[in-house]
């Protein structure tokens, strides 16, 4: 099992098994003010050798010194409608996390774990903006 595609972006859906994405590849959150919340939904591809998918999951906000300050998770249970000869399958999930929040501008990284294991991660930035009365 592996995950082929992980991304932020203003907002994801599956529908019919197509993934779609809508300003996709949010590498910096900029914010007026912190703690915020993230305000992005995140896409993910994950290719199984098989036809179903039966696992746990964790989304994980972790800031530098390794420590996660947002989760969110669940259970993975999917089954491909298709009849493909193909061996592998390949599940698009779309998962809100616009709620889980980010206490402080600097350097994350959203990560997930499928079965307890880190599979992918990307790195992203959050940034706060200067009040409109400096500069």
């Amino acid at each position: 099992m592996r995950v082929t595609l992980l991304s932020l972006s203003d907002f994801a859906s599956v529908r019919g098994g197509l993934l779609t994405l809508v300003a996709g590849g949010i590498s910096e959150l900029v914010r007026p003010s912190f703690p915020s919340t993230l305000e992005a939904w995140a896409a993910v591809t994950i290719e199984i050798e098989g036809r179903s998918i039966d696992t746990q999951f964790e989304l994980n906000v972790v800031d530098d010194s390794d420590e996660i300050v947002a989760s969110q998770g669940g259970r993975l249970n999917a089954h491909a409608v298709d009849e493909s000869p193909n061996k592998y399958g390949y599940f698009s999930l779309e998962f809100d996390v616009r709620a889980l929040v980010v206490p402080a501008p600097g350097h994350y990284r959203l990560e997930i774990r499928l079965g307890g294991k880190r599979k992918s991660w990307l790195h992203f930035y959050a940034v706060q903006t200067l009040p409109a009365d400096v500069g």
